[in-house]
């Protein structure tokens, strides 16, 4: 039996020169480190969530560490996604990208959506569809974890807008903050 399933979204690191820092590279061994605590004191069992460079790919390496499942959402074709939301950022992410996608495939635990754009609309919808497949979980708890600096980019923000889907259903939320 499954005692915790968790959904989680989150910033990716910052883009080159970023006006706004809201996950500085140099915060990752910390970030990772704070993820994996928090996975490992609420007793997750299973981890659903995309594989974006940033939190999804630190949350990813961090639940493989300590043997916990995961199920992987991707809006689009994983060519794609790796282009658009992996290699694009600062950091050698392709490499870890490509192991967690593999292992994911390999058993099963790789959802693509097949949706049509690349806009923030697209990622605020895979993570809605992050938050069904959890829901969909049966468990004895459901955790929606933002792996964030704490306040909404604004309107069309993907990561609030998955922690309010999922507290609308029930799902107890933590937050891990990148700053």
């Amino acid at each position: 039996m499954i005692r915790t399933v968790a959904v989680l979204a989150g910033r990716r690191i910052d883009a080159q020169g970023a006006v706004q820092p809201r996950f500085p590279l140099s915060n990752i061994g910390r970030v990772e480190r704070d993820i994996a605590e928090a996975l490992a004191s609420e007793e997750v069992d299973r981890l659903v969530c995309a594989a974006a460079c940033g939190a999804d790919l630190l949350a990813l390496h961090a639940a493989h560490m300590l043997k916990i499942p995961a199920l992987i959402v991707l809006p689009f074709d994983k060519n794609r996604f790796k282009r658009l939301s992996v290699v694009d950022r600062p950091g050698d992410w392709g490499a870890l990208y490509d192991m967690v996608i593999g292992q994911a495939d390999a058993r099963g635990d790789l959802i693509i959506l097949d949706l049509r754009g690349d806009d923030d609309l697209s990622f605020v919808k895979a993570n809605a569809a992050m938050v069904e497949q959890a829901s969909g979980i049966g468990c004895g708890g459901k955790l929606a974890v933002a792996v964030w600096d704490g306040r909404p980019r604004g309107n069309d923000d993907a990561t609030a807008a998955m922690i309010e889907k999922a507290q609308k259903l029930g799902f107890r939320s933590r937050e891990v903050l990148t700053i």
